[in-house]
């Protein structure tokens, strides 16, 4: 789905506001955010998920609006899903049964076909009576990447998920998420420090710095121009 952000100002603790007039993202694209610790990546995020309410401004997702204007519409029903580092899964529960008790909002954890096939897609076959405990630390995230999408949503957003692996399972793990964007359907909002891998899957790059947008644009343009030395800073750290 699209993403439309407009005069979005958010105060977080004491002297940082993040602050962006204007930023659009298209139905099933694939954004990666890019910035310092502190430039104000994760609290965009929590703001378009709706975990915190902006101070001005508003947000629309696919072109119908869940905050300002004296809207607010929670994040169970705004069609987005968040993974961050803190995976958060439930040691008591089964790899199946994780996904049937979000899909059932904490009604039901009895399990399907539909939940089994899902544990599949994200290459956890055989696992679906595993509790946390018993995966691999990679097969903990692909559980948690599972039940993301369980919910079905309409746009994913990602706070770098994959900062505790290695190079070579977060790139499987990135191309793993690339696949089911292209089948699903769903918009990807990504951040990261450092994610290469990342950068050649965006269809755009948003850079933070200091609680504001320095640029947005294809990769490539901002690698070819970018708009000030700090950015091209960030250009090399990529090269």
């Amino acid at each position: 789905m699209s993403v439309e952000v407009r005069g979005l100002r958010h105060r977080v603790g004491e002297g940082f506001e993040l602050d962006v007039p204007i930023l659009d993202f298209c139905q099933g694209s694939a954004v990666l955010v890019l910035g310092p610790s502190g430039s104000g990546k994760s609290s965009f995020l929590r703001l378009l998920a709706g975990l915190d309410r902006p101070d001005e401004g508003g947000i629309r997702i696919g072109g119908e609006r869940v905050s300002g204007a004296g809207v607010w519409t929670p994040p169970h029903e705004r069609g987005v899903a968040m993974l961050a580092q803190d995976f958060g899964l439930w040691p008591h529960l089964g790899a199946a049964q994780h996904l049937a008790f979000v899909r059932s909002r904490g009604r039901s954890i009895a399990y399907g076909p539909e939940e089994c096939e899902l544990l599949e897609q994200v290459g956890l076959t055989g696992k679906s009576t595993a509790r946390p405990a018993r995966l691999s630390g990679g097969e903990q995230q692909r559980l948690a990447l599972a039940r993301a999408l369980a919910v079905r949503p309409r746009l994913l957003l990602l706070d770098e998920p994959f900062a505790n692996v290695d190079v070579v399972l977060a790139g499987q793990l990135q191309e793993l998420i690339e696949r089911l964007r292209r089948e699903q359907g769903f918009t990807l909002v990504q951040v990261a420090h450092y994610a290469r891998a990342s950068v050649l899957a965006a269809d755009s790059v948003v850079i933070f710095r200091g609680g504001r947008v320095v640029q947005k644009a294809a990769w490539e343009t901002i690698a070819s121009a970018p708009v000030d030395p700090w950015t091209r800073r960030v250009v090399e750290a990529f090269s």
